[in-house]
C-alpha cells in the first residue's frame, strides 16, 4: 500500500519499547482507515447504530402494537380490558462483549525487535490492527442478517459459548419451502412469482424490496414458469431475462424488486481451520418495507471504558495494545457490544426457499 497518510507521532502515547515514536495511535489509526477502509457493510444501513446506557437489548414485542378495537356495550356496562399486547411490552435482554485477540506476526515482531522501523513496517502494523477491527465488522454483520433472515440470534461459538436469542420476529412472516416440486431451484414446476405474491397478499405486506443471493437470482431468472409468464408461451429458450426486466415486471405486479448481498467473512474451526461464511444465506429470500428492518444496540464495551493503550473506531469497537515478555510478542484485542434487534416486524418476511 502506498503511504497515503501521514503519520502523527506523539511520544507520550502508545509507545511499545522498541519504537522511538509510537505508530499505535487514534490519529495514525484513523488516518490508516480512510486509505484502507473496512467495508462496505449492508447492516450499517439495514440496522442503524442506537445507543444504550448499558448492555442490555431492548426488544418492542410484536413491532407496532397490534390495537384491537373497542366494544360497544350498554350505558351502565364495564369496559372490556384491553390485551397487553396493546401496549407493546418491551422485553430486555443482555449484550455480551464481542472479543478477539491477535499478535504480531513473527516476520514483523523481528522487524520491530531489530528497530527497523520504517514506512512499510509501519503500513504492515496497521494493517495487522486493521484485521482485528474488520473480524468484530464481520461478527456483528452476521448476527445481523441473522437476525433478518431468521427472526433470531443464535450463538454457537468454538470458544464453547452457546446462546439463542429470539427476536420476536412472527412465525406467520417465516416460511419454509418443503416440498422438492415447490422449492425455486426446480426449474420446471416452481412457481416464485406465484409464491411473492401470495406472501405479500396474505400478511398485506408493503414490501418495498427483498434481498437474496446470486444464486436465488439466477434460479428465478431461468424458472420456467417465471419465463412463460413474462414471454408468453412461444420464448425461446435461449432467449436471457434479466434482473432490471424482471425486477421491473415485478414492480408492476405491485411485488418488491430484488437487489442481491453475496459478501461473506472467515470462522476459524478447530485447529485454525477457516471455513467460508456468508453472511446472509445462500437459501434465504427476504421482503423488506421501506423503513430499516432494525437497529443494532450498541454500548462501551468495559476496554473502552478503561482507555488504557486504547483506540476506537468511530463505531465504537475498541482496540487494545499491549506487549508480553513472556512470550515476546505484541498483542492487539478488538472488543465491542453490539447486537442486532429488529424493529419493522409487519414489514419483514422471510423464506428459505431451496
Amino acid at each position: 500500500m502506498k503511504n497515503e497518510f501521514k503519520l502523527k507521532m506523539d511520544l507520550q502515547r502508545f509507545a511499545l519499547s522498541g519504537l522511538r515514536e509510537p505508530i499505535f495511535t487514534q490519529e495514525n489509526v484513523d488516518a490508516y482507515m480512510k486509505v484502507e477502509p473496512v467495508g462496505p457493510y449492508l447492516g450499517d444501513d439495514l440496522f442503524p447504530n442506537v445507543d444504550q446506557d448499558d448492555n442490555k437489548i431492548e426488544i418492542v414485542k410484536g413491532g407496532q402494537a397490534r390495537v384491537p378495537m373497542a366494544y360497544v356495550q350498554a350505558f351502565d356496562g364495564v369496559a372490556h380490558k384491553m390485551g397487553r399486547e396493546a401496549s407493546a411490552e418491551k422485553i430486555y435482554e443482555r449484550m455480551d462483549p464481542i472479543k478477539i485477540k491477535m499478535s504480531m506476526s513473527e516476520r514483523l515482531y523481528f522487524k520491530y525487535a531489530k528497530g527497523l522501523i520504517n514506512d512499510i513496517f509501519t503500513d504492515q502494523m496497521l494493517g495487522e490492527v486493521a484485521k482485528v477491527y474488520k473480524a468484530i465488522k464481520d461478527k456483528i454483520e452476521f448476527m445481523r442478517m441473522e437476525a433478518l433472515s431468521t427472526g433470531k440470534v443464535v450463538l454457537d461459538e468454538a470458544t464453547g459459548y452457546k446462546r439463542v436469542v429470539d427476536l420476536l420476529l412472527d412465525d406467520d412472516h417465516k416460511a419454509q419451502i418443503t416440498s422438492d416440486v415447490d422449492k425455486w431451484d426446480d426449474l420446471e414446476n416452481s412457481d416464485p412469482i406465484e409464491d411473492m405474491l401470495r406472501w405479500v397478499e396474505e400478511l398485506g405486506l408493503e414490501g418495498a424490496w427483498a434481498l437474496t443471493s446470486t444464486k436465488i437470482v439466477r434460479l428465478i431468472l431461468r424458472n420456467k414458469n417465471v419465463r412463460r409468464e413474462y414471454y408468453g408461451d412461444q420464448i425461446s429458450p435461449h432467449k436471457r431475462l434479466t434482473l432490471d426486466q424482471l425486477n421491473d415486471y415485478l414492480e408492476g405486479l405491485g411485488l418488491p424488486r430484488i437487489g442481491t448481498y453475496d459478501k461473506y467473512g472467515w470462522v476459524e474451526g478447530k485447529g485454525g481451520i477457516l471455513t467460508k461464511k456468508r453472511f446472509l444465506a445462500e437459501d434465504k429470500f427476504v421482503i423488506l418495507g421501506s423503513n430499516p428492518p432494525g437497529e443494532t444496540q450498541r454500548t462501551e464495551s468495559v476496554e473502552q471504558l478503561k482507555g488504557n493503550n486504547i483506540v476506537t473506531l468511530e463505531d465504537k469497537i475498541a482496540i487494545k495494545q499491549w506487549e508480553t515478555s513472556e512470550p515476546e510478542m505484541v498483542w492487539w484485542k478488538g472488543a465491542a457490544i453490539q447486537f442486532p434487534v429488529l424493529s419493522d416486524f409487519d414489514n419483514i418476511f422471510t423464506a428459505t426457499v431451496i
